[in-house]
């Protein structure tokens, strides 16, 4: 475990010694949150999930978040996420980030396209634009 350094006007997380700029400073002993997951509660090998709700090593996969067909919008967020670039739970509803013209989301949107014309998703226009997993054995 790593000591702060003493000198130090900002606050250091004491597992990894980076700076901790979060309000929940001291209800994580004075750590991050995911340092505090790996020292306290997480069990076994850190890059698998373990059983602890809101584990960092909670891996996002599209083959079940895209199981089923998707709007478009709402398959951008699953695939930010799974990329790593998008944090959080899953919303009710996406925000004007997914829809509304601009990098961010014209981005994800080409990229689910560049997943379709690759086999791995299947798309349709109708009643929206909408992205399933493709799944060869499905008829």
């Amino acid at each position: 475990m790593m000591v702060p350094d003493a000198g130090s006007p900002d606050p250091r997380c004491r597992r990894c010694g980076r700076p901790a700029a979060t309000p929940h400073y001291e209800t994580f002993e004075k750590m991050h949150y995911v340092c505090f997951h790996y020292e306290f509660e997480h069990s076994g090998d850190v890059d698998r999930e373990c059983s602890a709700g809101g584990c960092p090593s909670r891996r996002v996969d599209l083959t079940s978040s895209l199981a089923a067909w998707t709007d478009r919008d709402m398959a951008s967020f699953r695939l930010g996420r799974a990329l790593g670039v998008v944090g959080g739970s899953e919303p009710e509803r996406v925000d004007a980030t997914y829809w509304a013209a601009n990098p961010w989301s014209g981005t994800l949107h080409d990229a689910l396209d560049s997943l379709v014309a690759a086999g791995l998703l299947e798309r349709r226009d109708e009643p929206e634009v909408s992205f399933r997993w493709a799944n060869r054995d499905r008829p």
